[in-house]
């Protein structure tokens, strides 16, 4: 599954100084994500969506990870998934909220 050019741009704001932004993992998602439109929204919660719904094994995850070249690495696999469960989730809490 091809990593989408928004999805590596999310992941361009996780960076080694993220802890200066954000003190905890929602602050550290709501940073991420204000770096994106609407429809780059829409484009890595459906490339989430998707992964997600494959249950991908750790190495799957860690090479999307990689391919969306973060700054910085989660380097345990079930860590990983859990975090970007919870941008998808965030992601379609979002959605769903008047704007």
């Amino acid at each position: 599954m091809p990593v989408p050019r928004e999805f590596a741009q999310l992941l361009s704001r996780f960076h080694q100084d993220i802890g200066l932004q954000a003190s905890n993992e929602e602050e550290v998602i709501s940073f991420m994500l204000r770096g994106l439109d609407n429809a780059q929204k829409r484009t890595v919660r459906g490339f989430l969506d998707g992964l997600l719904a494959r249950n991908p094994t750790g190495a799957e995850l860690q090479r999307v990870w990689r391919d969306g070249d973060a700054d910085w690495s989660l380097r345990d696999d079930d860590e990983l998934r859990q975090f970007l469960t919870m941008i998808r989730d965030r992601l379609a809490l979002d959605a769903v909220r008047p704007t």
